[in-house]
């Protein structure tokens, strides 16, 4: 074969042109593809999907471009060596215009990173959940309201570039009469979610609303109408998706699993758990003893209902480890065991549990006194769960108790803690403590 006549023969055919344009445009196409598919929450399959589609198309447009030609007349195959030059000079000419426009796109794709599409890696997003209202529900469905409102706060709190305000905080405004801008203001976010339950005999329609607190603004709403004995627990999860995918997060590969990884799928279990949370929250010192033995039971009934439920077992284990903290039970060997046997189950089941970590960092800090232990579990639950308010508590409390405080890193944490979950009284009472020490309490 003689190499450069088949080189000319390629050159005539406009078949190193045809390959190009083909490259330019696959190369456009995935980069679209690959701005907008995270914003959809799409899955990773389908751009590797995309990718060898387009690669396999390839040799195909190789061979089709071989064989034809785009005339003025419309697709005809290539004529001989022997043609009219005219033809091939106009398919000549129409692949450089091509070409030309295609590079255009591109390098204005590079120049502006089709800013209007994309999201801003940096932005934080602070979002509250407001108590789901129940409206016309019967009371053995009364368990809707503060399950739903609990499960799509957990899932929504599972992303880390999400600031979301803890749920104790959200339901101090559970029936107030204060604006959604007022609410806003008042929690330091830049969304609110509100929904509203009717039940029509055995179904369900769910009213599901994102509202931007500086606007005022519906920024999304959706209605969802479910058999109740269906599967609530993966409505809770859809609807936490669809918040995520609206606000265009950008989602790493741990937050995508955490929206798809269903925190139960027993939906008592789910009930027990977040009557465990509710009950938790409202312990106060003179109530300590009744109220952590009340959520510790739920926690437990929880675990007996789904053996497999990692947040049960990491909750149980801290709020058990309340209990030594107020009764300075910590040589009860029998409870310590107890304790870490239930965080290493939790870890067992799921190792990326930060309630576990936290816990785990409370033991060291108090228990066994190692503090670089405590530190190194602290800094693990912060990188699974950056914006946990508990975390940033206690680990603000380790900066204060080690030999050598820090109370600049300290009043950063409990700064971020407060902001989180601005009507905690213990988290309160640090802040202010802090800010007095550090002359700062006009903030």
């Amino acid at each position: 074969m003689n190499w450069n006549n088949y080189w000319r023969e390629l050159q005539r055919r406009n078949v190193i042109k045809s390959a190009v344009a083909y490259l330019v445009v696959a190369w456009v196409l995935l980069q679209v593809f690959s701005l907008l598919l995270p914003i959809l929450n799409a899955p990773e399959w389908i751009l590797k999907t995309i990718t060898l589609i387009l690669a396999i198309g390839l040799p195909i447009w190789i061979i089709i471009s071989w064989i034809y030609d785009i005339t003025p007349k419309g697709i005809e195959k290539t004529a001989s060596e022997s043609g009219t030059q005219l033809a091939n000079q106009a398919t000549n000419k129409r692949l450089n215009a091509f070409i030309i426009v295609s590079l255009s796109i591109a390098v204005i794709i590079l120049t502006l990173n089709l800013s209007f599409f994309s999201t801003d890696s940096n932005k934080e997003y602070s979002i509250a959940i407001m108590p789901f209202k129940n409206i016309q529900v019967d009371e053995n469905y009364s368990w809707l309201s503060p399950n739903f409102t609990q499960s799509v706060n957990s899932y929504l709190s599972k992303v880390k570039k999400l600031k979301v305000t803890d749920s104790y905080s959200s339901s101090k405004y559970n029936d107030d009469d204060k604006t959604n801008i007022e609410i806003g203001n008042a929690l330091d976010v830049t969304y609110i979610v509100r929904a509203s339950i009717t039940q029509l005999q055995n179904k369900l329609s769910i009213t599901v609303q994102l509202i931007n607190t500086n606007s005022n603004k519906v920024e999304w709403s959706q209605q969802y109408n479910e058999i109740i004995e269906e599967d609530p627990l993966k409505l809770q999860q859809e609807v936490a998706q669809k918040i995520v995918a609206h606000l265009k997060v950008v989602l790493s590969p741990e937050d995508k699993n955490a929206l798809k990884t269903l925190l139960t799928d027993n939906q008592e279990a789910s009930i027990y758990f977040t009557e465990g949370k509710r009950i938790a929250d409202k312990r106060t010192p003179k109530t300590m003893d009744s109220i952590i033995t009340l959520s510790a039971q739920m926690f437990q009934k929880a675990i007996d209902l789904d053996p497999n439920f990692a947040d049960a077992y990491a909750e149980l284990a801290f709020v058990m480890r309340l209990m030594h903290e107020d009764h300075a039970i910590f040589k009860n060997s029998e409870k310590l065991e107890k304790i870490n046997s239930l965080l290493q189950r939790s870890l067992e089941i799921n190792p990326n549990t930060p309630r576990a970590y936290t816990t785990l960092g409370m033991m060291q800090m108090s228990i066994y006194e190692d503090l670089e232990k405590a530190k190194a579990f602290y800094e693990k639950a912060l990188a699974i769960k950056p914006n946990d308010a508990t975390t940033h508590h206690y680990y603000a409390l380790y900066y204060r108790d080690k030999p050598d405080p820090d109370y600049s890193e300290e009043l950063k944490h409990i700064k971020i803690a407060y902001r989180l979950n601005p009507f905690s009284a213990p988290i309160n009472a640090i802040m202010v403590i802090n800010l007095l020490r550090n002359e700062q309490i006009t903030e």
